[in-house]
């Protein structure tokens, strides 16, 4: 089990989900060289830009095979001082949201279903920069499980959005034996630390 392997995810599930838990795999499987590809344009793996991708829909083409891992928990969440402000007058509390990069997602629809007339003091798309911005106390901001910090306190114990995750590769590589071996342990990842 050797040679590499790139995945393309965004840069949050990548570095606080994912990267964490590579120490498993590549224990395991010392000879891998695992590549992460993050950004939020989809990547198209028929030109091979990468060996694997996590998706948040699965893919309608007929070349591509998608192996669902799991779901993916959103809440909404703020720091303690935040979430005091936005419990007394929910429609006047500030918020962070998504740059128009990303307009048609479900967390921007999301927001601007519950949260379309708060006044949004940042945006970015990096849901990385959007929690260390909600840990720095400049709003309310919808964040994935796996980005809750201690600084931060959600505004409910259920989620308010929950979005699918897959694993999609090209059917060629079907039979590949060290995409096999990603694949099952990015179903472990899921499975163990699930995000949702």
């Amino acid at each position: 089990m050797e040679g590499k392997l790139r995945i393309a995810s965004t840069d949050a599930m990548g570095t606080m989900f994912l990267a964490p838990r590579l120490p498993a795999l590549l224990e395991r499987w010392p000879q891998l060289d695992i590549e992460f590809s993050m950004s939020h344009q989809t990547v198209s793996l028929a030109r091979r830009d990468a060996d694997l991708a996590i998706r948040f829909a699965r893919p309608q083409d007929g070349d591509l095979i998608a192996r669902k891992l799991g779901k993916i928990s959103y809440f909404l969440c703020g720091s303690r001082e935040r979430v005091a402000e936005w419990r007394a007058a929910p429609e006047s509390a500030p918020f962070i949201g998504f740059d128009d990069g990303v307009p048609d997602i479900p967390e921007t629809q999301w927001l601007a279903d519950h949260a379309g007339g708060n006044p949004v003091r940042f945006r970015s798309t990096s849901l990385v920069t959007q929690c260390m911005a909600a840990r720095a106390g400049v709003g309310m901001a919808l964040l994935p499980r796996y980005l809750l910090a201690p600084e931060l306190e959600c505004t409910d114990t259920a989620p308010q959005l929950q979005r699918e995750a897959w694993a999609v590769y090209h059917s060629d590589l079907r039979a590949l034996p060290r995409l096999r071996a990603v694949l099952d342990w990015l179903e472990g990842c899921f499975a163990e630390g699930s995000p949702a």
